[in-house]
């Protein structure tokens, strides 16, 4: 049980040390009374209290200068929930009376001074705490969950915006409902999103991906805050939005320089405190409700062109380049056709690095249509297995992209001549990899550098091998293990979860059910 913490203030210094004697005899389960520390005048007891944010104040009512009836006038704005007990040597009336008046909890006649009715205030006032307590403990889980559902439903409604669903002038009259703190007079968007969103997806459990991208929408939230005004909320694909206003008016080179500032603390603190990179986008500033979509819009398209800048980028207004929907010119394609396909990490570098020089030279141009181009330059090189396994959607940026190329190539050119098909060597490695180690807390990016594979590369093929996902696979070779050492010993749930791996007792309870169909102990009794 939570210690109470106490604080005496009394101007006698016997009174004092009867008072720290007093608890100090107390033996548990009264212990739980603990003196946080004593006070000679009034003066003094109001720094003492505020320094230490007792639970009890006991105090005096007759001192030098201010006397104690005025201190616990003054301190009950500043810590509503403290339970005062007044200590007097005046059993008088008019004191007693200007006790009751402020809601002093009790009040004790000190000469004398009787250890059963100095216990007996402090068990009463005990439960005033342990109420405040309780009371404070549902306030901040139905915070919490309020909080939670208002995330679910920003999600909802703005994915609606952004699909055209939703009229922007009908935030409006949602603005309660959302709990928006903004402005729309003035106001900026911003979009974020995971840099290596399939190396996320490959690496952590579904509950730890949401409680991750959770961690995320709170740093970017708490750092809005220090901007100005706004709200921010998941979307789909592993992207996140927040709208900012600004508390007052300032130039446009304000703005520019706020969000890069904005961007780069952003992009530092969520790789700081989550390991994870991320890119962030803002779009011009602009008002009104209906340039809502619009403004959403231009963030999110400015964000793709962090494909091309790559990890960690920031755009601003003033550093985009919009790209072209198609390829301009024959200059890029002839450029393809006069290169060969990568297969070794520094091919890749140097592909990513002539890349970037070509496109600088003949102009951006979208994700799309690049990756459409490079597609085609690949199936006309003979390397159809590289083209056909391309997850265009999930590549984050160049050098990522040259990389997964060389992988996949390398990984084509070692199962050619051979009856075994491409990569099947690797995937065999690695699932003896996962078996060796199945206790231990396995990674994607672990087991992909085990078999020298690009990640991303490593993710596709082995689904394409195995039949199933990395996680899927190495969950349903844990619970396999787990029936394997069910019957040596009466295992509770989580020393079996623990011994293949999963430490978190209630998703290994899930796990099992959802591959055996019923609970480890059922399903014991059952054999």
């Amino acid at each position: 049980m939570n210690s109470i913490r106490c604080v005496v203030v009394d101007d006698e210094t016997l009174i004092l040390q009867r008072m720290e004697k007093f608890f100090r005899k107390l033996s548990p389960p009264l212990s739980r009374f603990r003196l946080a520390g004593t006070a000679r005048s009034a003066e003094q007891g109001i720094d003492l209290a505020l320094e230490t944010a007792p639970d009890i104040v006991i105090t005096d009512i007759v001192m030098p200068g201010m006397d104690g009836i005025e201190m616990i006038e003054r301190l009950k704005a500043r810590l509503p929930h403290t339970a005062f007990i007044v200590l007097s040597a005046y059993p008088d009336f008019q004191y007693a009376q200007r006790a009751i008046a402020m809601n002093v909890l009790d009040y004790i006649v000190k000469v004398p001074l009787s250890d059963a009715n100095l216990l007996a205030a402090l068990e009463k006032a005990e439960s005033l705490v342990r109420s405040y307590r309780e009371k404070a403990t549902r306030l901040q889980q139905l915070n919490m969950s309020v909080q939670g559902n208002i995330h679910l439903l920003r999600k909802q409604v703005m994915g609606e915006l952004l699909r055209g669903e939703l009229r922007p002038r009908s935030m409006e009259l949602r603005r309660d409902e959302l709990m928006l703190s903004f402005n729309p007079q003035s106001y900026g968007c911003m979009m974020a999103k995971l840099d290596d969103a399939r190396t996320f997806h490959a690496t952590y459990s579904r509950v730890d991906q949401r409680t991750l991208r959770y961690a995320v929408l709170n740093i970017v939230e708490e750092h809005l805050r220090k901007y100005g005004e706004g709200f921010a909320c998941e979307l789909e694909h592993d992207r996140f939005i927040g709208v900012i206003t600004w508390r007052a008016a300032v130039s446009s080179a304000k703005l520019e320089s706020t969000f890069r500032e904005l961007g780069a603390l952003l992009v530092r603190s969520i790789k700081q405190y989550l390991k994870l990179s991320v890119s962030v986008a803002f779009s011009k500033p602009t008002g009104g409700w209906d340039s809502l979509l619009a403004a959403c819009r231009e963030a999110d398209e400015a964000l793709e062109e962090s494909f091309f800048r790559g990890r960690e980028s920031v755009i601003t207004p003033a550093r985009r380049v919009p790209p072209s929907p198609a390829i301009p010119d024959k200059r890029l394609r002839e450029w393809l056709n006069g290169i060969t396909v990568p297969s070794t990490g520094e091919e890749a570098a140097a592909f990513a690095r002539g890349l970037q020089e070509e496109l600088h030279r003949s102009g951006p141009v979208s994700k799309a249509a690049l990756l459409a181009e490079v597609r085609e330059w690949l199936l006309r090189s003979e390397a159809r297995t590289v083209a056909a396994a391309m997850p265009a959607d999930e590549i984050g940026d160049l050098h990522e992209l040259a990389a997964w190329i060389a992988s996949c190539r390398s990984a084509e050119a070692r199962g050619q001549g051979g009856e075994e098909p491409p990569c099947r060597t690797e995937i065999r490695k690695a699932k003896a990899y996962i078996r060796e180690r199945l206790a231990d807390r396995l990674t994607l990016q672990e087991v992909a550098e085990y078999v020298s594979l690009n990640a991303s590369y490593f993710s596709v093929l082995f689904k394409k091998e195995a039949g199933e996902g990395f996680t899927d696979y190495v969950n349903r070779k844990r619970i396999e293990r787990a029936i394997e050492l069910l019957p040596e010993r009466n295992w509770t749930n989580l020393e079996l979860g623990e011994a293949v791996g999963i430490g978190n007792e209630r998703y290994f309870c899930t796990l099992f059910k959802k591959i055996t169909g019923t609970s480890p102990q059922k399903y014991r009794r059952g054999k």
